[in-house]
């Protein structure tokens, strides 16, 4: 009898033994996905920033939209919202939702919005147009368009939020770096 008692014993130890490896190989797996996961995150939102920096003074330029309308900045009405979008790169991906919900709120509070979106592959920037031109004036154009030259910007996505004399009040490459902006415009 103990030697079958004996024998029980060692083979529940080996079953939580191998219970025991079998969760740590999971915890392993799902730490290794988590991590990966953040790594990605990462790489679609720590954009390098490059244009004008906060205080800067945009000039003032001119440039049509899609619909064929002078889009002019800066807008002596109030604060504009301007947003460089590249179709087809990630982090302009992650970023179009957000932009566009908040470019919705931005102009209910009396701001202008206008979207910078770079002439590429027709069908990519067709979708983009097509979603930003509902809630801003959307003006395609090269690296050495108007808008881009006024802004300096050369990085996808960047951010801008200037005020009626063109003082850049707010700039970044994702939504925080506006954070606060939408009160004050």
């Amino acid at each position: 009898m103990a030697e079958i008692a004996v024998v029980a014993v060692g083979v529940l130890s080996l079953g939580n033994l191998l219970l025991i490896l079998l969760t740590i190989r999971a915890f392993r797996s799902a730490m290794a996905k988590l991590q990966e996961s953040i790594r990605l995150r990462s790489e679609l939102t720590d954009v390098p920033y490059s244009g004008l920096r906060l205080g800067a003074v945009v000039d003032a330029t001119t440039a049509v939209d899609v619909a064929g309308h002078k889009v002019a900045m800066p807008s002596p009405t109030g604060s504009t919202l301007v947003g460089f979008f590249f179709p087809g790169c990630a982090p302009c991906e992650v970023l179009l939702p957000e932009f566009l919900a908040y470019s919705k709120e931005f102009t209910v509070n009396g701001g202008q919005v206008i979207s910078a979106v770079f002439q590429a592959d027709t069908s990519k920037m067709d979708r983009y147009v097509s979603q930003l031109r509902e809630v801003s004036q959307v003006v395609v154009e090269d690296f050495d368009g108007n808008i881009s030259k006024a802004f300096d910007s050369k990085a996808y996505p960047m951010l801008y939020v200037i005020d009626s004399d063109g003082v850049v009040i707010a700039a970044g490459t994702d939504m925080r770096s506006l954070t606060g902006e939408l009160a004050r415009a």
